[in-house]
């Protein structure tokens, strides 16, 4: 299946060494320009390039995952999700990248050990959805 990449899911599973999975979940992984400028040219961005930049990378990523009917876009983003859920994409987060990973036995460790690597990485989660995704290890 085809999916495209938003930035955040490729930093956050790069950030645990776990970027590898998606190539073992996805037949085909698409990254958009816009994202790939964002993580190699303009690094972390700075303060208040960084909303426009954030804002064209999910717009990109949306717009991409259409025109090539994409199975999947990856991203975390709450706001892009539900546009691109309202277009008719389906989404998956860093968080459902690792279950689906974990189920596949390509990851060894526990959820639970996971979510804390990528909270000390900046990885930033609800109590709700943290709950929900330990709930089902």
């Amino acid at each position: 299946m085809r999916a495209v990449l938003n930035a955040g899911p490729i930093i956050s599973l790069a950030g645990i060494s776990y970027f590898f999975v998606l190539r073992e979940i996805f037949a085909d992984v698409l990254i958009p320009k816009a994202v790939s400028d964002e993580i190699l040219v303009h690094g972390q961005g700075k303060t208040g390039a960084r909303e426009l930049h954030q804002a064209l990378r999910e717009a990109e990523a949306i717009v991409l995952a259409l025109e090539q009917r994409a199975g999947f876009v990856i991203m975390d983003e709450i706001k892009a999700r539900k546009e691109a859920m309202r277009l008719g994409l389906g989404v998956i987060g860093t968080l459902g990248i690792l279950k689906r990973a974990k189920d596949l036995s390509l990851v060894k460790e526990n959820l639970s050990v996971l979510l804390e690597r990528l909270k000390r990485s900046g990885f930033r989660v609800s109590a709700a959805v943290e709950q929900d995704f330990l709930k089902h290890r």
